[in-house]
């Protein structure tokens, strides 16, 4: 849901407020959450073999509220427009590696307690 809401509303709050930033910097900025994602499933193995799922899930759900928070202080208190842009893109790769933990942390243990079944049976 967050993400369609920045699809929705990024380009018109650039549009309205940073009249410096051009099409390319906003399309900059939609692209550190698929890039946080791809470098989370990189290295979420590690995690959950070294600290477990609790704590990979925890630390997901960490990171992803607080690029969110790092977010709307971006929309509230910058005016300078390559600042906004940086601190945009910065929170959304954020929000981009913590979502890319929990699903990718939710897809292993799903996997996992399937094949855990299988064998039981």
């Amino acid at each position: 849901m967050h993400y369609y809401a920045c699809v929705i509303l990024l380009p018109v709050l650039a549009s309205a407020k940073y009249f410096s930033l051009t099409s390319f910097e906003v399309g900059i900025m939609f692209t550190g959450q698929t890039c946080g994602m791809l470098i989370s499933f990189k290295v979420i193995e590690p995690v959950l073999k070294c600290f477990g799922l609790n704590y990979a899930l925890n630390l997901g759900f960490f990171i992803l509220t607080s690029a969110n928070f790092a977010l709307w202080c971006a929309v509230l208190k910058l005016d300078n427009s390559s600042d906004f842009a940086t601190l945009v893109f910065l929170s959304r790769f954020g929000s981009g590696i913590g979502s890319g933990i929990i699903d990718a942390a939710c897809m292993i243990s799903r996997t996992y307690h399937s094949k855990r079944e299988k064998n039981q049976d």
